[in-house]
């Protein structure tokens, strides 16, 4: 008997900023020595000031780190500024190349042990300097906002995978970790966020955001000018039908069957299928007294030209639509790794259902 089993899609939200008033506010973080925080955001349109996140909420430009995003600021589309200045990580110009709209991750590293500075915009680096004047602690942290209460500087936008470290990571180690969701007990993680609680676009009145990264204390965030909590806007969202948002390249949010090694499991399971079928058909053959020969010789496989083509096709547009469908529905993005895994699952699946449907002539 042949199981086919169809690709099991698991959909994670994440949070929708209006741009009006929307923040969380993880409070009080304790002293600041060596750090690192991530994200990954996604923007739209650009307007002057807009605060991703700020380690002091309303706490202007003394003591604090603050990213946020412009369209005609002279620090850049986005910069980060604070005890290190204004320290441009994407200049206006990068708005129609490297920073285009769409989803983004930044990872702001403070090593204060080695006085260095880094940000790294997609895994980049974009920022490197000495630095000798630090926040001596992260007073008061928040997402969505952070030099004052004025509207006109609160985040307009989306927001996953908000990490919190009390290391200097490198740049390999964010690289590796930045399109994978964490377990939650990585050594030196302090707080994470990956806005998966709650119902996507559904009533999730009284939810905080979770703190998943128990080493490190609780410090859950409290949702401040949401609103509701309802529906598709200032609220835990998804990428797919229910909202439609482009979904975070993150595994987790919207991943899907195949990864190499799962195509390799699958070709190594549809080989071994039509070699087992040809095998067993052999040995009837010999009990049946119709061949002389119990092994199985590839110049003798059975191959009916016509039928294979005929099954080929559809079995093609079959899978085809399996991506079509995950890529439309579920934001799922493909990988290196789909083109090759499907362009030899699927003759080989068409083989075996020749195979099947050969002998049912």
């Amino acid at each position: 008997m042949l199981l086919l089993t169809a690709p099991v899609f698991s959909q994670n939200n994440f949070m929708d900023f209006s741009g009006t008033a929307d923040h969380v506010s993880l409070g009080d973080l304790g002293a600041a020595n060596d750090w690192t925080i991530e994200v990954w955001f996604h923007y739209t349109t650009l307007s002057n000031f807009e605060n991703i996140f700020s380690t002091d909420d309303l706490g202007g430009n003394a003591n604090l780190i603050r990213l946020e995003t412009s369209a005609s600021y002279f620090g850049g589309a986005l910069y980060i500024i604070g005890n290190v200045g204004t320290q441009t990580v994407a200049p206006h110009a990068a708005t129609s190349t490297y920073f285009s709209p769409g989803w983004h991750h930044i990872a702001i590293v403070g090593d204060q042990t080695n006085s260095k500075f880094y940000a790294y915009l997609d895994g980049i680096e974009r920022v490197n300097i000495s630095q000798a004047s630090w926040p001596t602690t992260f007073h008061d942290f928040v997402i969505g906002r952070g030099f004052t209460s004025d509207p006109g500087r609160d985040f307009n936008g989306l927001i996953d995978d908000f990490r919190i470290w009390n290391v200097a990571r490198s740049q390999a180690d964010i690289v590796a970790s930045m399109n994978t969701e964490l377990n939650g007990n990585e050594a030196g993680l302090f707080a994470y966020y990956n806005f998966n609680q709650g119902t996507c676009g559904a009533n999730n009145a009284g939810l905080s955001l979770t703190d998943s990264a128990p080493l490190g204390g609780t410090q859950n965030g409290t949702l401040n000018g949401f609103g509701a909590l309802d529906g598709c806007s200032s609220n835990f969202v998804c990428a797919g039908p229910t909202c439609g948002f482009p979904a975070p390249p993150i595994s987790g949010s919207s991943t899907a069957v195949p990864t190499l090694g799962q195509w390799g499991l699958i070709v190594l399971t549809l080989l071994l299928l039509s070699l087992g079928t040809v095998a067993l058909r052999t040995r009837q053959r010999v009990l049946a007294g119709t061949s002389n020969s119990s092994s199985i010789s590839f110049r003798e496989l059975p191959f009916d030209k016509g039928l294979f083509g005929k099954i080929l096709l559809p079995v093609a547009l079959v899978v085809f639509m399996i991506f079509v469908l995950a890529v439309g529905l579920f934001g799922y993005e493909m990988t290196s790794s789909d083109v090759p895994g499907s362009l030899i699952a699927v003759p080989l699946l068409a083989y075996l259902l020749h195979l099947v449907g050969e002998r049912g002539k």
